[in-house]
């Protein structure tokens, strides 16, 4: 788990942005809508850390790659980039790559999942320092159609949570990763209202796009 974060005047000040994860020792992914207009020199994450602001390391952004496709034919399609950075993670019982979903998983409804990150506790609400984690239930994409509109969904979409309300992933939580059994199936992307009643988050289907993350990182 990383905070991804915009940093300024040298490094003096830094802001969270996004969630990501280590997916290699120099490779991190994200949401591409986290990296879109933003430089590699602008960004860092910091690693090895509950805390967003303290502890770990801290690691400059190098190199950033969207999907060409993000955002043809549904406005978070493929909502998937990956970045290096230009020193090494160093693994370590808190510091680990995490295995990326293999291109056949398919989750079936209510499979439960976890999404972890930094973001808001509440739609609009404020953000804690610390990391926070909930369990979803899986929810359909036919379902999740009903909800959003049949052109929102698309194949390289995957929808968690209670559609009885209370518990989601929000604003900050971008980039973040879905997890289920150990391996991450999906990438936080967009939604509704944060843990309205009738609203799932909607996330980057990992297993859609693992070939694509291949092709550019090796891994």
């Amino acid at each position: 788990m990383l905070s991804l974060q915009v940093s300024y005047l040298g490094g003096l000040f830094t802001f969270h942005q996004c969630g990501a994860s280590i997916i290699g020792s120099n490779w991190a992914i994200t949401a591409a809508h986290c990296t879109e207009g933003m430089s590699a020199s602008s960004l860092i994450v910091r690693a090895g850390s509950t805390n967003r602001y303290s502890g770990g390391s801290t690691h400059q952004v190098s190199q950033i790659i969207e999907h060409s496709g993000y955002g043809v034919g549904s406005t978070y399609n493929n909502d998937v980039a990956v970045f290096r950075v230009s020193t090494p993670f160093v693994f370590s019982n808190n510091v680990q790559p995490v295995n990326l979903a293999s291109n056949n998983l398919i989750l079936a409804g209510g499979t439960y999942t976890k999404v972890a990150g930094w973001g808001a506790l509440s739609s609009g609400g404020s953000s804690p320092d610390n990391l926070m984690e909930v369990s979803l239930p899986v929810v359909t994409n036919t379902q999740c159609a009903q909800i959003y509109g049949s052109s929102s969904i698309t194949n390289s979409m995957l929808c968690a949570g209670y559609l009885a309300g209370g518990k989601d992933s929000c604003q900050g939580d971008s980039g973040g990763p879905l997890v289920a059994g150990g391996v991450q199936v999906g990438i936080v992307s967009w939604g509704g209202e944060c843990a309205a009643v009738g609203i799932a988050g909607v996330y980057v289907r990992v297993s859609a796009i693992r070939d694509w993350v291949f092709t550019n990182t090796g891994i």
